[in-house]
């Protein structure tokens, strides 16, 4: 089995209905014609920054989904430090947005 066949198994089939067709078309207004979710795009470009090609979609889309939720808790805090961790962390998912090209 090759590299890409062994990718191409551990794609995912989850679909959230209306959530996922949101997530879609947020993902098309900012620019991505491959009909993914904005969570898959940055759970692909996390597996790239951090050279995990055999983690699993799901399990990689489950971090970022955790990563979304943490963010926006620390963004809510009344700590300043909180909040800073908070946009460090969505400064990095945006990075692995940018790094699934």
């Amino acid at each position: 089995m090759n590299r890409s066949t062994a990718i191409a198994t551990k794609r995912s089939t989850r679909d959230f209905e209306s959530l996922t067709d949101v997530s879609k078309a947020l993902n098309r207004a900012f620019g991505d014609r491959t009909s993914r979710t904005v969570s898959r795009r940055i759970a692909n470009g996390f597996k790239n920054t951090f050279d995990l090609e055999n983690m699993e979609d799901d399990k990689a889309e489950d971090i970022v989904h955790l990563s979304m939720v943490a963010s926006g808790g620390l963004l809510c805090s009344k700590s300043d430090g909180g909040k800073t961790v908070g946009v460090l962390l969505l400064a990095a998912l945006f990075l692995c947005y940018q790094n699934d090209e």
